[in-house]
């Protein structure tokens, strides 16, 4: 009988949630709305570059002005 393997994206997962419950215990401020709003901003920009350069890569194309594009937006 195969034994069934946990996929590395868990141990993934696992770590983000431990980080947060101790930036959450620790930091009240990490808590709030405002924070979270800001931390869902930062990660709808790198999505959105993702999600570009995926469709580069996809179509067979190399796109490097990705670093650059990031740099003008931050």
């Amino acid at each position: 009988m195969k034994k069934r393997q946990i996929p590395q994206e868990v141990g993934i997962i696992a770590v983000v949630i431990v980080v947060g419950l101790v930036l959450s215990l620790t930091a009240p401020a990490f808590r709030t709305v405002d924070n979270l709003m800001v931390l869902l901003l930062n990660g709808t920009v790198v999505l959105i570059l993702a999600l570009g350069q995926s469709f580069v890569l996809l179509t067979g194309g190399i796109d490097l002005s990705v670093g650059q594009i990031l740099h003008s937006l931050v």
